[in-house]
């Protein structure tokens, strides 16, 4: 009896063993009972990750007016989508949203700036708010645009854009010289578009609003936005054919300088005759032909 005993302890004790080592060998079970599969949870709080990191990184748009970084914009709103953003970013305590312009063929700029807003106040009849706004830092449409669900408002990813791709331009010296003429320029194409004011002191008020011009040599690029934003003005001055989004779109250094070189000398040779002698003829027919195929002036 005690023989048999000891059999069947044994046999007991190697069974447990071999049911121990299986599940110590076998995998851990991918099921949950409350999640399902664990895999699937982490592909699930990754994507949810995503989504959050891209919400945050997304800036309400307005498209609108098509302003270059400097220029200030000061419109009246009264009603609808807009005067909505407007109130929120007031209340989030968050003043700054997107602004993009309209392409002659109706659709949306994908590149903009983000415009801060500087002040706003009721108008006399309260019929609206008056806003002053300034653009600073250019940016692009990084991601589709999306509706936001409580406002109705578009929103998208964005990503800033500055003119740290200056350095990589292999015309860079081209546009540096470019720059430097425009710099030269823009001093005369002041003094000539004094004349043309639409009010007084228009020209001064719009260089308070621009500041100095950026250096030609280090920064060939916003050297070429500032003066597409002092010719092509808010309020317009009807002096020079509208080429923001030209400028917008630009991908170097060298192609920004070479559209803003243009617009600056056919806005001089339009209001200076001595000018336009000045350049050559040669120069001066080549741009009368690209003109043709240019927008219209503002």
């Amino acid at each position: 009896m005690l023989l048999m005993g000891g059999v069947r302890l044994i046999v007991l004790l190697t069974l447990f063993l071999n049911i121990s080592t299986i599940f110590a060998l076998s995998p851990p079970s991918t099921t949950n009972k409350s999640s399902g599969n664990i895999g699937d949870d982490d592909s699930y709080l990754m994507k949810s990750l995503s989504n959050r990191i891209r919400k945050a990184n997304q800036l309400p748009l307005i498209f609108r007016e098509t302003l270059l970084p400097r220029q200030v914009l000061k419109i009246t709103i009264k009603h609808g989508l807009f005067f909505d953003l407007i109130r929120k970013r007031i209340e989030d305590e968050t003043p700054y949203f997107g602004m993009l312009g309209i392409q002659q063929s109706g659709e949306p700029m994908a590149r903009g700036v983000e415009v801060t807003l500087l002040g706003w106040e009721v108008n006399p009849w309260k019929t609206g708010i008056r806003l002053q706004l300034k653009a600073r830092r250019r940016l692009e449409i990084a991601d589709y645009l999306e509706e936001n669900r409580d406002g109705g408002w578009y929103q998208a990813t964005i990503k800033y854009q500055d003119s740290s791709d200056d350095e990589t331009d292999i015309r860079l010296e081209e546009a540096r010289q470019q720059a430097k003429e425009l710099t030269e320029l823009s001093k005369k194409w002041i003094q000539l578009a004094r004349k043309h004011e639409r009010f007084d002191d228009q020209i001064d008020l719009l260089l308070q609003d621009l500041g100095q011009i950026p250096s030609w040599h280090d920064a060939p690029s916003e050297c070429a936005f500032w003066v597409g934003a002092l010719i092509n003005p808010t309020p317009k001055i009807h002096l020079a054919y509208e080429m923001r989004q030209k400028l917008l779109n630009a991908e170097t250094a060298h192609e920004r300088t070479c559209v803003a070189l243009k617009a600056m000398k056919t806005s001089m040779q339009r209001m200076d005759p001595l000018f336009r002698e000045s350049v050559g003829a040669t120069e001066s027919s080549t741009t009368t032909n690209d003109q043709q195929t240019e927008e219209s002036f503002e």
